[in-house]
């Protein structure tokens, strides 16, 4: 059972960098990694499971989207994340627990507490969607596009991908420090040049439209508002 408190779930090596050789002497004995509940040698507590289909992204009950990039969902104390490693918790998602609780994982699905990962279905296409409008993502600067220029197989998660269409939005002073992270873990092998001038449009759900792109440049096309010419 884990302690009451305010803590970060997702993959522990965004946030456990400085005692990962330590984790692994904990958490894997020859070929096998364990699941459970464990503890460092200075005391400080973690949970940790593997995910049912490896990296990949998760959906979480409280509406998050977890990336993996080593296998493994966990928790730890935000008390207990070294502070060189806590800027990167925006990876995961922060949770407060006001009493002890216990963690599992049963089909793929990784619970800790009232929150639960379902690592054991086919990640579907998530969007950031407020007020009844959906986050597109595109950049208009000239030279690189963004979702136009990805592989075929990842360019709709790249276009409503709601962890970087909040960052986007939000426009933190480093939001583009951020954005590549979460993009490079995602995505490793994508070209991210359209990163730089990423913005967020937002269209009313069920709005049809589409992505034009010249010279790297990228605008939002809806059905409704296009003209056609008849011969």
């Amino acid at each position: 059972m884990m302690p009451a408190g305010r803590y970060y779930i997702g993959d522990l090596c965004y946030v456990m960098d400085r005692e990962w050789d330590e984790f692994c002497s904990i958490t894997i004995q020859g070929r096998e990694c364990l699941d459970g509940e464990f503890a460092l040698a200075d005391g400080r507590r973690f949970a940790t499971y593997g995910t049912a289909y490896g990296d990949g992204m998760y959906p979480c009950s409280n509406g998050s989207s977890l990336g993996v990039d080593a296998g493994l969902i966990g928790c730890i104390r935000v008390d207990d994340i070294s502070e060189n490693d806590r800027d990167s918790i925006y990876l995961g998602t922060v949770v407060d627990f006001a009493k002890p609780f216990d963690t599992s994982e049963s089909n793929g699905v990784i619970r800790f507490g009232h929150i639960t990962v379902d690592t054991g279905t086919t990640m579907k296409i998530k969007r950031l969607i407020r007020d009844g409008k959906v986050a597109v993502l595109y950049s208009p600067g000239f030279g690189a596009g963004w979702s136009t220029w990805a592989d075929s197989d990842q360019a709709q998660h790249i276009l409503f991908d709601p962890q970087i269409a909040d960052i986007v939005d939000r426009r933190d002073e480093d939001w583009r420090v951020k954005a590549e992270a979460v993009a490079r873990i995602k995505w490793p092998d994508q070209y991210l040049g359209g990163l730089e001038d990423l913005q967020v449009q937002w269209l009313p759900e069920g709005t049809e439209f589409r992505v034009h792109e010249y010279d790297g440049s990228e605008s939002i096309e809806i059905k409704d508002e296009l003209v056609w010419t008849v011969a």
